[in-house]
């Protein structure tokens, strides 16, 4: 399992606009992607969760040294 390659194309499924928008927010999760969740956030909490996920998930690679999410 490589999980630089699994946020990269998770990165690109969250921006396929053939995809349902859920379906595109649960990629950009994946990614570290907040634009696809936004779009689906119904309350300040469902926008603040995305955040802070995302937030997490950066401070997690930057700990272990591992490559930057991008956009």
């Amino acid at each position: 399992s490589n999980p630089v390659l699994l946020r990269q194309v998770c990165g690109k499924m969250a921006e396929c606009t053939k995809l349902d928008l859920y379906e595109r927010a649960m990629y950009g999760l994946f990614a570290g992607q907040i634009g696809p969740v936004a779009a689906v956030s119904v309350t300040f909490h469902d926008f603040l969760w995305a955040n802070y996920k995302v937030a997490l998930l950066q401070r997690v690679l930057h700990l272990r040294g591992k490559p930057q999410l991008q956009g």
